[in-house]
């Protein structure tokens, strides 16, 4: 499993311009888009899209942990809290803003998700949080300032404060597609 998700994120990352990898989160953003009009229809298709969205958050979690803390072996411990030096690296290294895209791209599914998961909880007779939105931004600033700290405490890799800021901004991106599945949702009804 561990080779199959490595040689997964090796085509992603490498095989693929960065403007292909914009394109695909475009792509399944809109397709899951689509999926959430269709789907959400009904009351019964609403609570079968939140379980779906379920599972995608807990696949999402679970691999932003594997490829950020779990798939690294320890020893190495850089830390860089300059606000996108990313930027400064990226002259001398091109390679860093395919990185800065594959750490926005990464968060997309966890802003898509989380939302839904927020609005319609498992507990019944409770509701939903007032302003998913918010709620999944602060989660996910939160998640990956957690992760960053992992990264440097167990001294695996390169901690880093613009990792926080693009998978905030990834998770942002999802976030306005479910604002903007809401607005539709809400004028289709």
């Amino acid at each position: 499993m561990n080779s199959y998700l490595n040689r997964l994120y090796t085509e992603f990352m490498f095989r693929h311009s960065i403007a292909e990898m914009l394109l695909w989160g475009f792509v399944l953003t809109a397709f899951w888009l689509a999926c959430a009009l269709w789907i959400a229809e009904s009351k019964r298709g609403q609570t079968l899209w939140a379980w779906i969205n379920r599972l995608l958050f807990v696949s999402c979690v679970v691999y932003i942990l594997w490829y950020t803390v779990l798939n690294r072996s320890g020893g190495i411990r850089e830390i860089c809290l300059i606000p996108f030096y990313t930027f400064v690296f990226a002259r001398e290294d091109p390679s860093r803003y395919r990185s800065a895209v594959a750490n926005v791209l990464l968060f997309v599914p966890f802003g898509l998700s989380l939302p839904f998961v927020l609005w319609r909880p498992l507990i019944p007779g409770r509701s939903g949080a007032r302003h998913p939105v918010r709620t999944t931004l602060i989660a996910a600033a939160v998640f990956s300032a957690m992760i960053e700290a992992a990264q440097m405490v167990f001294q695996l890799g390169y901690s880093e404060t613009d990792d926080v800021i693009f998978n905030t901004a990834g998770a942002a991106l999802g976030a306005l597609a479910y604002a903007g599945y809401a607005r539709l949702s809400d004028k289709a009804a």
